[in-house]
């Protein structure tokens, strides 16, 4: 009697194609950064969620928020060894 193939799984032919044997280690990495690009371009909004085209070029000149974490703190005692 011949024997009836086993029913493969519907992720066995997706993770065949993970696998990527017939690929050197070129094409390998290539599909890694192609893949960090399009996960990156998915996020973009995310990322920088400001608009890069609605800037205030005259705010530039203006000095640091105060509350700001980055902004410098000014203490009494710095500001009289200034002077």
């Amino acid at each position: 009697m011949a024997q009836v193939p086993q029913p493969t799984s519907a992720m066995q032919p997706v993770l065949r194609a993970l696998r990527l044997p017939h690929l050197g280690a070129g094409s390998k990495i290539a599909a890694l950064v192609l893949a960090v690009i399009v996960v990156l371009t998915l996020l973009a909004g995310w990322i920088a969620p400001h608009d890069p085209l609605a800037m205030n070029p005259m705010a530039r000149l203006q000095g640091p928020i105060e509350g700001h974490p980055l902004a410098p703190t000014i203490s009494a005692a710095t500001s009289s060894a200034a002077c």
